[in-house]
């Protein structure tokens, strides 16, 4: 009896091991097996997707677009998005159709202003020159997880990639004089930002006066004989940076293109078109482009006067050489240039930048170190940013104001002219930061949150 006992015992046993190791398996080795296997699976997909969202966010920052129509157009950025996508992932999205589904569908809780598509996973933000990928979601296939009855983990990315600068946001100069300031006994108001001088500050009494509002300051690296009004008080500050430096870079290589309109005998007036010319003066209307203005390789200086309203449209004051039919082929100014290839920029109209006036207008080339006036006959209004590293920007004696609705960025300001003592020569409003576009600057990540 006692040993019948004993083997039914070890049978109950048994059956009680067999239902600890079922539990076991159940509650424990498929969900560790659902752990390392399925959500394994589910990050390396989520790093192939972010590779994916890298690639595909440079290629599109790489584009430089400037509105969301380019970046919409065959080939450009958005198109460059989801080839790249589909080339890093392409088990995702084995058919076409499913795929352009997945971005029409994509939805991103937090995309940049400017959406290009139906979807809100690529978008941009023109004014800081950025673009954000959000990679779709996709199910990631599963080994365990169905079985114990739970839902498929999924992957996806997001990355932001910016062809902007690093330009400080807080304040920048809207006046930015690289070298010495001379205001003489003339008037110079600016809001939106600093007037920001590199090198000694000066102001004439009888009349004299710089001006900075909207909470902006008053900075000079050098000397200072403040004469005349200056507000708020000058501090001692850093020389102001050149915001515009890598810009020139799309300047610098010339269009082919000889001079047209502007000859010194020209007979052409009319309906002007972005190219290469001597002199815009003949121009009745611009279409919208970019114009290199080169002067003439020989004898008197140009007198550039704008004859006609122009929107979107850069002025771009360059050299000359000589060469072809005409004479006359634009050039990079070399260092220190001879002041006959460009004359007086004069105008009682009205110049706007391309970005509905958010962008460089008139640019004088680096090289070109000269006296210029932006004021002549009449009011000048610019609507974007003047931009000229190596200008010295000087006073018209009839006192006519320039507006800049945009950022001035010259090498020296000197305003020696006696007439009319106390009359605004220039006066900048820049527009509030949102309305701003960033300057050109690498392209790259940008970490996001």
């Amino acid at each position: 009896m006692v040993l019948i006992r004993a083997h039914a015992r070890r049978r109950l046993d048994d059956g009680a091991v067999a239902i600890l190791v079922t539990v076991v398996v159940v509650a424990v080795i498929l969900p560790v097996l659902a752990i390392v296997v399925d959500l394994g699976l589910a990050r390396l997909l989520s790093q192939q997707s972010q590779g994916a969202a890298d690639a595909a966010a440079l290629a599109a920052a790489s584009t430089h677009p400037r509105s969301l129509a380019e970046a919409q157009a065959a080939g450009n950025a958005t198109e460059q998005v989801k080839a790249l996508t589909a080339a890093n992932l392409p088990t995702l999205h084995p058919n076409p159709g499913e795929w352009d589904q997945a971005w029409a569908t994509c939805v991103d809780p937090d995309p940049l202003p400017s959406i290009a598509g139906p979807g809100s996973c690529i978008s941009f933000d023109f004014t800081s020159k950025r673009v954000r990928v959000r990679v779709p979601r996709r199910t990631v296939p599963t080994i365990f997880s169905g079985v114990l009855g739970r839902g498929a983990p999924a992957a996806s990315a997001t990355t932001v990639a910016t062809w902007g600068s690093d330009a400080p946001a807080a304040s920048p100069c809207a006046l930015c004089v690289l070298g010495n300031y001379g205001g003489g006994r003339k008037v110079v108001t600016v809001s939106g930002g600093d007037a920001a001088v590199g090198g000694s500050l000066s102001v004439s009494s009888g009349g004299g006066s710089l001006a900075v509002t909207d909470g902006g300051r008053v900075t000079y690296g050098g000397g200072l004989s403040t004469a005349g009004s200056v507000s708020p008080p000058p501090v001692v500050g850093p020389a102001p940076s050149d915001p515009f430096a890598s810009s020139l870079v799309a300047f610098r290589t010339m269009p082919n293109g000889q001079s047209v309109y502007g000859q010194p005998s020209g007979t052409a007036v009319g309906s002007c078109q972005p190219g290469v010319y001597q002199d815009v003066s003949l121009c009745l209307s611009f279409a919208p482009g970019t114009y290199y203005v080169t002067g003439r390789p020989s004898g008197n200086s140009v007198q550039v006067s704008l004859n006609a309203d122009a929107s979107g449209v850069t002025l771009f004051l360059t050299c000359s050489a000589t060469g072809g039919p005409t004479g006359v082929v634009a050039r990079a100014c070399p260092s220190g240039s001879l002041p006959r290839f460009i004359g007086t920029v004069l105008g009682s109209h009205t110049l706007t930048a391309p970005g509905s006036g958010t962008g460089l207008a008139l640019v004088f080339d680096a090289g070109l170190v000269r006296n210029e006036r932006l004021n002549g006959n009449g009011q000048l209004t610019v609507n974007g940013d003047v931009y000229g590293p190596g200008v010295t920007l000087r006073d018209n004696a009839g006192a006519s104001v320039a507006v800049v609705n945009g950022r001035v960025v010259v090498q020296n300001v000197s305003f020696t002219s006696s007439a009319n003592p106390g009359s605004t020569m220039l006066r900048i409003t820049v527009p509030p930061p949102g309305a701003q576009l960033a300057a050109d600057g690498p392209v790259r990540l940008v970490p996001t949150s």
